[in-house]
């Protein structure tokens, strides 16, 4: 039996539909592994310079007005922590995330310092951060792919809370760290309406939040010397 040329155009459609499908299944499953429980509180630690090499290993922009809903969507978000430099290139991204509902550290008052200082100040300000308020919290994210955070991670298992990872594996997320979480998430994993491609708008899409996301390509550059 012989099959036309129309019938094996048609198979193939069909059958790059139903793989794209399973991409989508498969994306939600992975997302909603690290889905919260039932009024589960929640805190996000976001290392800044990490997140933005996250992004550009990705090739890929956060939408941070829709990441923050993403995770009141899926528990009772109590912190939302981002920790950059305090240095004038990150300065448009820092002012927006504190109007917008998250806690931006270095406190702004707190000085300039070299990037490999303000580096380490930086780790070590959130796992100080991390570990007082894991005691009010249930479940920490912890967006990084640093090492330096396995310890911290354990630590917070040790007391009782959840830890989960989000990263990306293109050579960022440290395989000891991805060990010590509960959950490892990657950024291709959350919804494409959060991680966006990048494009140049024109005026009329121009908003403030458009404004905060064109800041992180002027902030990756810094975030490479803050390591």
């Amino acid at each position: 039996m012989q099959i036309s040329t129309s019938h094996c155009t048609k198979l193939a459609e069909l059958a790059r539909a139903i793989e794209r499908k399973i991409r989508v299944v498969v994306a939600i499953v992975r997302s909603d592994a690290m889905s919260a429980y039932p009024g589960e509180r929640l805190a996000l630690f976001i290392d800044g310079p990490q997140l933005y090499r996250a992004q550009a290993a990705r090739g890929v922009q956060i939408d941070f007005r829709r990441f923050l809903d993403h995770w009141r969507d899926r528990g009772r978000l109590v912190h939302a922590r981002f920790y950059a430099p305090n240095d004038p290139e990150w300065r448009p991204l820092r002012d927006w995330l504190s109007y917008n509902g998250f806690i931006v550290c270095p406190d702004p008052g707190a000085g300039a310092l070299a990037h490999a200082a303000a580096r380490t100040d930086m780790a070590v300000q959130l796992a100080a951060d991390a570990l007082d308020l894991g005691a009010h919290v249930d479940h920490i994210i912890l967006v990084s792919g640093n090492a330096q955070f396995c310890a911290l991670a354990h630590e917070l298992k040790a007391r009782g809370n959840r830890v989960s990872v989000l990263s990306t594996l293109h050579g960022l997320a440290a395989d000891k760290l991805r060990r010590s979480a509960d959950h490892f998430l990657d950024l291709a994993d959350l919804p494409s309406s959060i991680v966006l491609q990048p494009k140049t708008p024109s005026p009329a899409d121009k908003t403030e939040a458009s404004d905060a996301i064109e800041a992180a390509p002027l902030a990756q550059e810094k975030c490479r010397g803050a390591e």
